[in-house]
């Protein structure tokens, strides 16, 4: 396969140890031709497994739009 040639752009990335869990959160972007493509990640690891949130948006025309949608989605998977 030939190597790919993507450009992406970090919005916003983080990283949170906890004395239980740490979470990883990861917001990107990639310009195409008519809109944006943005994946935003969300990991919550504990020593044995881990939980994975991801949210595509494959038209983002507008990233604050975008965010509106995902923000409530990512802040809801919280550990209890």
């Amino acid at each position: 396969y030939p190597l790919a040639n993507t450009e992406w752009s970090i919005v916003e990335r983080k990283v949170e140890h906890f004395e239980e869990y740490s979470e990883v959160y990861l917001d990107q972007i990639k310009q195409q031709e008519n809109s944006l493509f943005r994946i935003v990640i969300k990991l919550i690891i504990f020593d044995t497994f881990l939980v994975k949130l991801t949210f595509m948006d494959y038209w983002c025309n507008d990233l604050s739009e975008s965010q509106e949608i995902s923000n409530p989605i990512f802040s809801s998977f919280q550990v209890k």
